[in-house]
């Protein structure tokens, strides 16, 4: 998967708890979530912490990585 700016975008909007609808991501603010399929989960909000889904998707997996670069 190819990470757009929007999705990097949509990243940046999850991680400030803020509502963003990317190329392929999308956040609500408490969740950030794939367009594709059945809209897998990507991360979600427990508290005051980022909770990445287990997937065996790539595109999940690779949007996983980009966020916890991001995060960090």
């Amino acid at each position: 998967m190819k990470v757009a700016l929007q999705d990097k975008k949509a990243m940046g909007a999850f991680l400030a708890h803020q509502a963003y609808e990317g190329r392929v991501l999308i956040s609500n603010g408490g969740e950030l979530r794939a367009t594709w399929g059945a809209k897998p989960l990507v991360a979600r909000w427990d508290s005051d912490k980022v909770v990445l889904a287990p997937s065996e998707d790539k595109g999940v997996r690779r949007a996983q990585e980009l966020l916890s670069s991001l995060g960090s």
